[in-house]
């Protein structure tokens, strides 16, 4: 076999054009395809990053929320004396609710119906009626009525939103806990609006 440098060249680069385009486009399909995985690596490597980050309770983009004020309490002032005011408490104080043009009330089937008592038989009905413990008065632009106990809430109640339009289906806290996390006490431990709130928006 001859080694002279001229045979050597035509035996590894023919030198016609199809030949040198097909090597070419083959190099070119190898160095794409490296690209390509090295980008799928890397975008898989930042996925698990980001879920690593959430499991030490960091936002998965960059934090919009500032502050988050978030009070979880099971049980707590009623709606009646905070945001909610009922006049016809004080007008029927001391009677019975038979007593009052709400007769009948407890013995609806619709709340038969949908009434979940969290161990039954428990459930009981103080028949006798009370009075609110405290005072309302229409507060901020908006003439939102809020409770006397809290003055300073009242000052900016412009900016805080007062839902009075929700019910729940539990006769006791466990309401609170039903509202917070979507499920009742005895389904087990669920994530609460404010674990949402921080995964949602970032603080």
């Amino acid at each position: 076999m001859s080694l002279r440098p001229f045979n050597h060249a035509r035996r590894t680069f023919p030198g016609n054009r199809r030949s040198f385009l097909t090597d070419c486009g083959m190099g070119m399909a190898g160095m794409v395809l490296s690209a390509m995985l090295a980008r799928e690596a890397k975008a898989e490597a930042t996925a698990a990053a980001a879920v690593a980050e959430i499991l030490r309770g960091k936002p998965h983009f960059a934090p919009r929320a500032r502050s988050v004020i978030w009070l979880f309490m099971q049980g707590g002032t009623s709606q009646m004396e905070s945001f909610d005011p009922k006049p016809e408490l004080n007008r029927y104080a001391g009677k019975t609710i038979e007593e009052t043009p709400y007769k009948g009330s407890l013995d609806s089937p619709y709340l038969k119906k949908n009434l979940r008592e969290l161990v039954a038989g428990l459930h009981k009905v103080h028949p006798k009626i009370f009075p609110m413990q405290v005072g309302h008065r229409p507060r901020g632009r908006s003439g939102l009525e809020v409770s006397d106990w809290w003055p300073h809430v009242g000052d900016c109640i412009d900016d805080i939103a007062v839902v009075r339009s929700m019910w729940t289906t539990d006769n006791n806290h466990g309401a609170q806990l039903q509202f917070h996390t979507g499920r009742h006490v005895l389904e087990g431990q669920f994530p609460t609006i404010g674990s949402w709130v921080h995964y949602g928006l970032g603080t």
